[in-house]
């Protein structure tokens, strides 16, 4: 049985290669420039597939004052303006 199995494998594996050759076959010779260069050749090109850019989102400690929107009000405000101390 196990036999058998093998055959059937080895004659459909020996009769689908011929039909894949054959359709590939055609393009041989076949001259094809690229007009423009790939995204990836292109320094121009500096992103792809992405949304545009928008600000991020803000928390309120209340609803009171998300309704005001008034950002630097809020005490999860905090600008980054001002001398910066880096620890190395």
């Amino acid at each position: 049985m196990r036999m058998r199995a093998y055959f059937l494998l080895a004659l459909v594996a020996v009769m689908a290669f011929p039909a894949c050759t054959a359709r590939f076959n055609k393009y041989e010779g076949v001259a094809y420039k690229e007009t423009l260069p790939h995204d990836w050749e292109n320094p121009e090109v500096t992103n792809s597939n992405r949304e545009p850019s928008r600000a991020s989102y803000f928390s309120f400690g209340t609803e009171n004052a998300a309704i005001a929107v008034n950002h630097e009000g809020s005490e999860f405000y905090r600008t980054l303006n001002g001398k910066w101390s880096f620890h190395f």
